[in-house]
């Protein structure tokens, strides 16, 4: 949420409304115009590196939650740690590219 401050004919008052602003995805940067991309060009470099990882650890991913989901589904929304060294958590992405927490 974020808060604006909107003035008023009356000087001395002022008007605060709380705007939620959605989430948008992560792939619709992959629709960003380069212009836009070139005025952050470390987070779209780092970006397409993690994109890589990303298709290089799915599928090693999806085994090791194959393998450690029990028959009758999760017992819980969290989701197990990296066993391997060198692997990755599984579903690590969802982290990687969240938006940093707003301050209020």
């Amino acid at each position: 949420h974020t808060k604006f401050q909107l003035p008023h004919p009356n000087e001395k008052v002022f008007i605060v409304r709380t705007v939620k602003i959605p989430e948008v995805p992560e792939w619709c940067l992959d629709h960003w115009h380069p212009s836009e991309k070139a005025m952050y060009p470390d987070y779209f470099a780092k970006r397409e590196q993690w994109k890589k990882l990303r298709v290089q650890s799915w599928d090693r991913e999806v085994q090791q939650l194959q393998i450690e989901t029990p028959a009758d589904g999760p017992k819980s929304e969290a989701l197990p740690p990296a066993r391997k060294e060198g692997d990755l958590p599984p579903l690590w992405w969802q982290f990687v590219t969240r938006p940093r927490e707003r301050p209020m």
